[in-house]
């Protein structure tokens, strides 16, 4: 870092300085090429009774406020531009459609045209129908599970409230085994302990989004 140490200048410092001053070079310039802090070169200048000529400075600053004023007109006009085109699409015809349920029915309408009150009616059936049948499917489940090592299970992950929760031990004397009234969604754990090892095995199981069953069947033969 330049000035770290507080290396003291030298005669051939100051001597750069001032050849470097004399070629036009300003302040910041001077200071890279010395490899010396701004204070340093502004301090050894007013010693030497050396200025900085701030026009070019200046201009630059003109000239950057200049391009900015009109950066911000060019932008309003944009602005204004797309607010009225935004203004005349809220006029103007457009589709509207619902889908959904388990056989994805799906309304398209054109509505803001001649005839579109009763289009757009058939297409609010439609969608009404459709969030009937989606709503006779089911995103929490009971669980079962099959195993083959563990002597007892059990689950953790999220209930049909989204609680974090952990079910109790449940015994699993053949192949499968159910956690009744414990209902799951998303990804669970299922955690396995065998009495003789006494040893844990767990494993991962997914529940599907929507299923037209409440009953998830997981398969952990080969893990738990």
């Amino acid at each position: 870092m330049p000035d770290g140490k507080k290396i003291r200048v030298t005669d051939a410092e100051r001597e750069e300085l001032r050849r470097l001053h004399a070629a036009g070079h300003g302040r910041n310039e001077i200071a890279r090429r010395t490899n010396r802090s701004l204070r340093t070169i502004s301090v050894q200048a007013a010693t030497m009774h050396l200025s900085f000529d701030r026009t070019a400075t200046e201009a630059a600053t003109r000239a950057r406020m200049a391009d900015l004023a009109e950066r911000r007109t060019i932008l309003a006009d944009a602005l204004t531009d797309d607010a009225l085109r935004l203004s005349a699409q809220v006029w103007e015809p457009a589709v509207v459609y619902s889908f959904g349920g388990k056989d994805n029915t799906y309304v398209a309408a054109c509505a803001g045209t001649a005839g579109s009150a009763n289009a757009t009616a058939e297409a609010t059936r439609a969608a009404d129908s459709a969030a009937q049948g989606q709503a006779d499917w089911h995103r929490d489940f009971e669980i079962s599970v099959k195993t083959r090592y563990s002597d007892k299970i059990k689950i953790k992950g999220y209930n049909q409230h989204n609680d974090y929760v952990i079910s109790p031990w449940v015994n699993s004397p053949n192949d499968w085994t159910k956690v009744k009234g414990w209902w799951w969604n998303g990804t669970v754990e299922i955690v396995g302990y065998q009495n003789r090892t006494h040893t844990t095995r767990s494993t991962q199981c997914t529940m599907p989004f929507y299923d037209s069953t409440n009953q998830k069947y997981c398969d952990a033969w080969d893990k738990l």
